[in-house]
């Protein structure tokens, strides 16, 4: 009886901890995107040069009758103990980049030259505004490892 349970025990475990993978659309197909009140897109990058010069590029683009501005956060982290992030020192209040913008298209990038290697992120937080209700909301978390 106690083998019973047990292989059923195993085999319901093992069920649950399947999961269905999504896929990305392929050649004309239609793919599932989040859909957002304000805001057409957002773009952000981040990159490391071998020289350690980082990169955080940050953009959106909405529609003229629409969009009204956008408030836009970004931040380094840097890991440390293999589980954690600490905010890196850049220099300006908050240790945080703070675009108040009022236009429906923007671009911006930032530049820091990091002084250890280690694996880092961009934490960037869009809250566009508008006409067609509620700010959105996004977050982008982009990491890079710099040895």
């Amino acid at each position: 009886m106690k083998k019973i349970i047990c292989f059923t025990l195993c085999i319901t475990m093992l069920l649950c901890s399947l999961s269905v993978p999504a896929l990305a659309a392929g050649a004309g197909e239609t793919a599932i995107e989040p859909r957002y009140n304000n805001v057409a897109l957002t773009d952000s990058s981040f990159v490391i040069m071998s020289d350690g010069s980082a990169q955080v590029t940050v953009s959106y683009r909405g529609s003229s009758d629409i969009t009204t501005g956008a408030t836009i956060t970004t931040q380094i982290q840097k890991r440390f103990l293999g589980l954690f992030w600490r905010t890196v020192d850049i220099g300006v209040p908050d240790n945080t980049w703070v675009e108040n913008v009022d236009e429906y298209v923007f671009f911006t990038y930032y530049t820091l030259q990091l002084t250890s290697k280690g694996t880092y992120r961009a934490k960037i937080h869009y809250t566009i505004y508008g006409t067609a209700g509620e700010p959105d909301e996004i977050d982008d978390l982009l990491t890079y490892k710099y040895q």
